[in-house]
């Protein structure tokens, strides 16, 4: 019987100590003082201003979005605090988005003209390392205002939202014959209507 109230007094006073922890923890967002903006402000950050020693870097933090159970993707937020595309692009590729989705866009892996009859099977194996993959086809888009490094658009469909992330995750920002590679979502529809 001493065990017994031993035990549950030990289990209350665990929960009661989470409980404090996450109240704690909580308080500490409110009011700024948590981890990541103690070291921040010990380097000179101030709230609203922009990263960087110039300080035109990003002045909201990055969130993190769960996909699954397993997986998740971080997000931008601009200044009115909606999604952001890094998109610069005079002539956008209609289509992207951050929502995940099964299907992936890839470019800057190669220039105009660079297309060669193996990059299509090449990328597929590639990407097989994510999940499996269902299409890889690859697009040259001819037209004056699309920039050079969005000219060959690689779609890739894989079977799984989980996959797409990885592969996002993967091959975003990865190098490739001395390019940076740019992945993004692609909304599934937009991609059955292409015309390959």
């Amino acid at each position: 019987n001493n065990n017994n109230n031993n035990n549950n007094n030990n289990n209350n006073n665990r929960s009661r100590s989470r409980s404090r922890e996450t109240d704690n923890f909580n308080d500490q967002k409110k009011s700024g003082t948590d981890w990541a903006s103690q070291m921040l402000k010990k380097m000179g950050w101030r709230e609203g201003q922009g990263l960087g020693r110039t300080g035109d870097g990003i002045t909201i933090p990055l969130l993190a979005k769960k996909t699954d159970k397993k997986c998740g993707i971080i997000i931008g937020l601009n200044n009115n605090n909606t999604q952001l595309i890094e998109e610069k692009s005079k002539f956008p590729i209609i289509g992207m988005t951050n929502e995940p989705t099964r299907i992936v866009i890839l470019t800057n892996m190669v220039g105009p003209g660079e297309v060669d009859e193996d990059l299509e099977s090449e990328t597929a194996s590639e990407c097989e390392k994510y999940g499996r993959v269902i299409r890889c086809i690859v697009k040259e888009v001819l037209h004056p205002d699309v920039p050079e490094e969005e000219v060959v658009r690689i779609f890739v469909k894989f079977e799984q939202i989980d996959a797409a992330t990885k592969a996002i995750n993967g091959l975003n920002g990865r190098y490739f014959g001395g390019r940076i590679i740019r992945a993004y979502y692609f909304i599934e529809s937009e991609f059955n209507k292409i015309n390959f």
